[in-house]
């Protein structure tokens, strides 16, 4: 039991009566009540207990605890343990307390009546246990910009580098790549830097990571000519561009472009000092898409890619001959994330335009093991964190015309997933999408940039009244954040 004293000598003479008598030899009863000390006893259920320290303030007649104890802490049954003023009388709704004996609930203030030896003067404590209201299992996710680009734009992606928030818009369309490149110190206020295709891998689909304290773009889809420059073509440029700041990029020499031609949508990954780039889709003729099952929602890729490539630098590329992904896991439009010292890959979409539920790790980049099938729903751009000590996964295409708000979370490393509590649920203002950016920045804030949402619509033929479906897609240019309760300081 632990106990702060505030003022308690201003509260004895506050509660101290001065009896005048004119018998001398009768008894003068004791006229002073109060509480000098008090605490809980030990809880089977309640660590440490016993050591939070409760304040009895004399003036107010209150008793608290400044240090609120856990979310959700049951105080039903607790054990008071206190000190009274001698030959006093404590009582709770009219029942004796008795320190270290007397079982109280105190899931809301409870009034303690202490009672002087003379029977007349009493002082009454109002006794609050503070628990914490907080969720530390919460999320609190703030809309910080409704829109950071009014242009529509075909996909983004972002990252936090060097101290800023770092975001590409872009486009290919009727002939031309478009690139807008915006920077934020604080995710709310954005400024549109100053990019031509001098100077910036200009087109969409960028393959953007960090590695090695430096900012890459290893491929992109743009406008290329194959045939000369009078016959322009979308196409994947191999070209890898390279920033130290953020700001200005390089397009490194011949010798550093990517040893694979034309494959974009790829799995990336920065662990231990190397760079690995798994999978993703070939193009046909330019056009990174290609045949539909009859079955299918999507259009499939033109052609997946099973090599796996890594490097340290960047000058040289290894890819063993033996090293291939293995047949189920290539795929594109995965959600990708380093957790554990593995590397994961999560969904995205497989041959025939068949969206993936698979989940599969590597612990060394070169052998993959499938993990789950069916453990979540079947998803395409999808993003995914490793945050406190648990794979997120958020949003994401489930279908045409269909995206997810939802959060799932693993502990076991991909097996199984759940919902996180609903204080960590997305609000119902966030608008469900995929081809969104997922973060973390350097102070453990989750970060949740753009992407796409989706409406099915249908086209009915007047002659034969079949019905064909597609979607609609706009795109989203406004940024999320949010942080556990529990690693907020």
């Amino acid at each position: 039991m632990k106990t702060n004293y505030l003022k308690f000598a201003i509260g004895l003479l506050l509660a101290v009566t001065v009896v005048f008598t004119s018998c001398k030899d009768d008894e003068v009863k004791s006229n002073l009540a109060g509480l000098t000390a008090f605490g809980f006893a030990s809880h089977a259920n309640i660590s440490g207990l016993e050591n939070v320290i409760f304040t009895v303030d004399q003036i107010n007649n209150t008793i608290t605890n400044e240090n609120e104890l856990p979310y959700m802490t049951d105080v039903s049954a607790l054990t008071p343990e206190f000190e009274a003023i001698a030959k006093t009388t404590v009582m709770v709704d009219g029942t004796e307390l008795v320190s270290g004996q007397s079982v109280i609930d105190f899931s809301s203030p409870k009034q303690i009546v202490v009672t002087a030896e003379d029977g007349i003067t009493t002082v009454t404590y109002t006794v609050t246990v503070n628990v914490s209201q907080i969720n530390p299992e919460g999320v609190s996710w703030v809309k910080e910009q409704s829109a950071v680009t009014a242009n529509p734009y075909q996909t983004v992606v972002s990252v936090y580098f060097k101290d800023k928030y770092r975001t590409i818009y872009g486009s290919v369309s009727d002939g031309v790549a478009s690139s807008v490149y915006y920077t934020s110190t604080d995710g709310v206020a954005w400024t549109q830097e100053t990019i031509d295709e001098d100077n910036f891998p200009m087109g969409s689909r960028h393959d953007l990571i960090v590695h090695n304290d430096k900012l890459y773009v290893l491929a992109h889809f743009t406008i290329t000519f194959p045939y000369g420059p009078t016959y322009a073509l979308p196409g994947v440029s191999n070209d890898i561009w390279e920033s130290t700041d953020g700001i200005t990029f390089t397009k490194l020499a011949n010798g550093y472009a990517v040893p694979w031609g034309g494959k974009l949508n790829t799995a990336m990954y920065s662990t231990a000092g190397k760079l690995w780039v798994v999978g993703g889709n070939t193009t046909g003729f330019g056009n990174p898409d290609g045949t539909k099952a009859i079955d299918a929602d999507f259009y499939g890729p033109a052609g997946l890619s099973d090599q796996i490539h890594n490097t340290m630098d960047l000058s040289a590329w290894e890819e063993g001959e033996t090293d291939l992904l293995p047949e189920g896991a290539p795929r594109r439009y995965s959600a990708n994330v380093v957790h554990n010292d593995k590397m994961f890959m999560i969904g995205g979409q497989l041959k025939g335009g068949y969206l993936s539920s698979d989940v599969w790790s590597s612990a060394d980049g070169k052998t993959w093991t499938l993990v789950s099938t069916g453990a979540i729903t079947a998803r395409m751009k999808a993003g995914v964190i490793s945050y406190d000590n648990k794979l997120w996964l958020i949003g994401g295409q489930t279908g045409l015309g269909e995206c997810s708000a939802e959060i799932l979370i693993s502990e076991d490393e991909g097996l199984t997933w759940m919902a996180p509590e609903e204080d960590a649920l997305l609000p119902e203002e966030f608008t469900p999408r995929a081809g969104h950016a997922v973060y973390l920045d350097a102070n453990d804030k989750v970060w949740i940039v753009g992407g796409y949402s989706a409406e099915k619509t249908s086209e009915t033929d007047p002659e034969t009244q079949e019905i064909t479906y597609s979607e609609e897609l706009t795109s989203l240019s406004d940024v999320w954040s949010g942080k556990l309760n529990k690693l907020t300081e």
